[in-house]
């Protein structure tokens, strides 16, 4: 009711004339989406901008925190491929790539076409296209331990990880499991009403990374039925949340999945065949 009201009041100000006055209000979509109020319709393109998160962004942040954080690593990529802070903000996506090389490598290991920044990328969004700064922080600061902590294990040996990179493959999906890890919780606060599914799953084991309706159906019968009595409601709500995407008919041999976000912090078996 406030949030129709602050939205009321925005749109009565600008057809009164009060152009000294502006509003800009942040909304989550999903939030926005279950707002109902007077003159709603009016909020439409002309209105309304999409804060859209992308891989170049992902990118950018990516280096700059990296390079922000150490003098060392900011001199080795200006070497391998010279970019201005000022450039950065303009940089395509090959150029991001590359300036990213020494940081987690150019390819993802015994992947000749995928892009490890591709990879990754792909591994901290969720099913509705959503990434989290947050997610790429954590995903760092728990490679960087990760590939420090084994280095000194073995610190006798000859190499550790490639030589084309600092952080490792195995260091990389112990981040991506530490960003799921924080996004599972996250999701268990930002939607409360989920937290019975959310818990069941993890602690259960009671669906895999992909399953059908039927599997999904029991799961919602005896955690989430009372909370949402119609089971498609509570379908649309995972899928608003980011966390269930529904696969295309005849594309698959199941109905849904869970975003590669979430499969780690959820303690999620993989189906047979998918990769991480």
């Amino acid at each position: 009711d406030a949030l129709g009201g602050l939205l009321r009041l925005a749109y009565d100000a600008n057809n009164q004339g009060l152009h000294n006055v502006r509003f800009k209000v942040f909304l989550r979509e999903d939030i926005w989406n279950r707002l109902v109020f007077t003159n709603k319709s009016h909020f439409g393109p002309d209105r309304t901008l999409l804060l859209v998160w992308q891989l170049p962004d992902f990118l950018r942040l990516a280096y700059r925190m990296a390079s922000g954080g150490s003098a060392k690593y900011r001199a080795m990529a200006q070497r391998e491929f010279p970019l201005t802070d000022e450039e950065i903000d303009t940089a395509p996506e090959e150029d991001l790539q590359k300036v990213l090389a020494p940081l987690w490598g150019l390819r993802k290991e015994k992947s000749k076409n995928q892009s490890t920044a591709r990879w990754v990328y792909s591994g901290m969004t969720d099913a509705a296209n959503n990434t989290y700064p947050r997610s790429l922080a954590i995903l760092l600061d728990a490679a960087r331990k990760e590939e420090l902590q084994t280095r000194h294990a073995k610190a006798g040996a000859r190499t550790v990880t490639g030589s084309d990179r600092l952080l490792g493959p195995p260091a990389m999906l112990v981040g991506l499991r530490e960003a799921s890890d924080e996004r599972v919780n996250a999701l268990k606060n930002e939607s409360p009403r989920l937290r019975p599914f959310l818990d069941a799953v993890e602690k259960g084991q009671s669906l895999r990374s992909q399953f059908g309706r039927q599997e999904l159906e029991t799961v919602w019968q005896s955690t989430s039925q009372t909370q949402y009595p119609d089971f498609g409601l509570f379908v649309d709500e995972l899928k608003q949340s980011g966390l269930l995407a529904e696969k295309k008919k005849g594309s698959s041999t199941y109905d849904y999945g869970i975003a590669s976000l979430y499969i780690d912090g959820l303690r999620l078996q993989r189906v047979q065949g998918e990769k991480k």
